[in-house]
This record gives C-alpha cells, structure tokens and sequence, in this order.
C-alpha cells in the first residue's frame, strides 16, 4: 500500500530537516508517529500540509483538517482520512464568540483554522476521521459524521517529564501555552478572587497578552504569582510541574491537553474539564470540574488544599496508573493501526470486486 501523509514539516520530516526545538511539540509527536504505523503498510510519501500538490496518486491520503479539502483537489487518492487535533472547531467557535464579549477580551482567533478553511467540506470528504480526544470531544462534532469517527489517546516524551523522588514544595499551578479565553484562564482569575488574599498561592505559567494581562491586573491579588510563559522543552518547566501539588486547567475546548498530559507524567495532579480531552479513565483520578463553575472551582480547590501527604501521594499513584496504561504511544499507535487495517481491507475487496474509488 502507498500512503500520502501531510502534516507540518517544522514539526517533523523524515529527512530530519524539521527544526530540532519542536521536538517535543505535540504536532512533532504526532507526525512522527503516523508516518511510523504508515511505514507498517508500505511506502509512505510526507508532504507538507500547506503543499498543493498536483496529480499525486496512492492508495491511502491521510492528512491535517486545516488543508485536508484543498490537499484532495486534482488528485487520486482510494481512501482520504482526516487527522482532527482539536474539538470540532465550528462548535468552539460558537462556544467562545459569547463568552468573548461577556468577558471583554480578545477571542483567540490566531487558535482557528485559516480563514480559507471549511469543515463541513472537509468532514464531508473524508472516509475516516481520525481524532484526538476523548467522548467529550468526540460529541462536538456532528452526529452524522460519528460513525466516521475514531478517536485516540496520545502522550508525552517520558525521558522529558518523569517523577522526582522529592516531594513539591507548592501546591497549586496553572499552565498553558496561552493564558487565554480557550484555556479557560478567565475561571482561574475568578476563582482565585473569590478564595481570597489569604489562601495558597498559585502560579500561573504560560504566554499573556495585553488585554489579559491587564486582566491579570484587574483580579490580581498577592497570591497570583505570574511567572510568564516557560519554554516545555527546558528543565525550568519541567521542574515547575513537578514542584506543584495540582494543576489547575479550567480549559473550556481541546483536543487532548498536552499540558494536563504533561502535568500528569510529572507527578502533578490535574484539577481540569471533560474537554480537556484526556481519556475518561484517567479523568477518573483528577479532579474534575466544570467550565465557568466558579461556586464548584472553589469548593473542589479548598478542599485539595486540605488533603494530607498520604492522600496526596495515593491519589498521585492511582493517576500514573491509569495513564501509563491508556494514555500512551502503544495506545495511539494501535488506534491508527486498526483504522489503516480496516482501510486495507476494505480496498482489497474493492479489487476483488472490481470497484475502484477515488477520493
């Protein structure tokens, strides 16, 4: 079988040409992967996901939402997949507009598809979609396109984010790439201004713009302690998450959080959303709440702040458990492998039979 698979070739390339600072970028991850489980199969041919190919033929097309449509103009492909990281983005759209103007900051449109982009057309034309996340994110997409639908769990670079044997000397943390309406850094303000002056202290890691620094501002009280964004890949990150108790992420739309995941492998435990996108079975061990339930945040995180060590440290067991067993390469990587197996079958009956389709 030959296989065309488009992506991002910052992140990753074959010919180890992409830039070596990604390489622990979720994107990185991905790619790299997909074009392993493709090589199982056969050939594989990486081009990137703003290319436009021309006249391409292959048995299988497995490719970025963002491009995925443009990318099947002009060419025979038997059977197109479309590789979805993140919430169905028509429904996130709908979700943060409002929720942009109740709050008077910026919606995060440097976070969405290009403009070009249309995902009913895309969803239209793919025969599978292949989708990080769990039920929660999976339910954001149309039900006609369900049965369409298959959903993986993915990890982080165990060598990168590991368990210290000292135990952290802090309590609570927030961390995104982007402190920003999405990430669901408008509950972290609020819900430490209602705790008050007086209690635990939090950090708060990860890129703030303007507005939201002047946010930050508005709420800010003794106890906030703004750290600024911190590069993932550095030993200053890493050691942050494995100095917190907990990891307060109040995201409101992911696909799976490379930071809650990133949190999780590093012993912290993560008081986060369904939409966090993490699998349900490792869900059952954080804490979990609900977006823009400031009256539940606050309980949920007074009563964290009170757990002994003994309570703290068990529960910290009970999550690494569960992850190291669902939230895993062995895991993502047997997921696509059914899909390509399925779509192997699937083409060698059409052979048999004399049909021959093209994307």
């Amino acid at each position: 079988m030959h296989s065309v698979l488009s992506y991002f070739s910052d992140y990753f390339s074959p010919d180890g040409s992409s830039n070596p600072e990604l390489h622990y970028h979720s994107a990185a991850w991905i790619a790299r992967n997909l074009y392993n489980v493709l090589g199982e199969f056969g050939t594989v041919e990486y081009i990137d996901s703003a290319d436009t190919p021309y006249n391409m033929k292959a048995d299988l097309f497995l490719g970025h939402f963002w491009r995925f449509a443009q990318q099947l103009q002009g060419n025979d492909f038997r059977h197109a997949i479309a590789f979805y990281s993140i919430a169905n983005p028509d429904w996130t759209r709908k979700e943060l507009l409002p929720l942009a103007h109740e709050y008077q900051v910026p919606f995060p449109d440097w976070d969405f598809p290009p403009a070009e982009f249309c995902n009913q057309t895309a969803l239209s034309l793919a025969d599978d979609i292949l989708l990080v996340g769990n039920s929660t994110i999976a339910d954001t997409f149309p039900k006609i396109y369900q049965d369409r639908l298959h959903s993986l769990n993915y990890t982080v670079d165990s060598r990168k984010f590991f368990i210290r044997p000292k135990k952290p000397t802090q309590t609570f943390c927030y961390v995104a790439t982007q402190c920003d309406l999405r990430k669901g850094f408008m509950d972290v303000l609020r819900t430490w201004h209602a705790l008050g002056e007086t209690f635990e202290p939090i950090s708060l890691i990860g890129e703030m713009n303007k507005p939201w620094v002047k946010k930050l501002q508005y709420y800010s009280l003794s106890n906030m302690h703004n750290l600024g964004w911190i590069d993932s890949s550095s030993t200053n990150y890493v050691d942050q998450l494995q100095s917190h108790r907990f990891a307060y992420i109040p995201t409101y739309s992911e696909g799976q959080m490379g930071t809650v995941l990133e949190a999780i492998f590093s012993g912290c435990i993560p008081i986060t959303t369904l939409m966090s996108g993490v699998d349900e079975r490792v869900l059952q061990q954080c804490l979990i709440i609900e977006p823009r339930n400031i009256a539940q945040h606050v309980s949920v995180i007074r009563e964290a702040s009170q757990w002994s060590d003994m309570r703290w440290y068990q529960q910290r067991q009970a999550l690494l458990k569960a992850a190291y067993h669902y939230q895993t390469e062995t895991a993502f990587c047997s997921g696509v492998r059914r899909v390509i197996h399925s779509v192997s079958e699937r083409n060698l009956q059409r052979e048999q039979h004399g049909h021959y389709h093209c994307s």
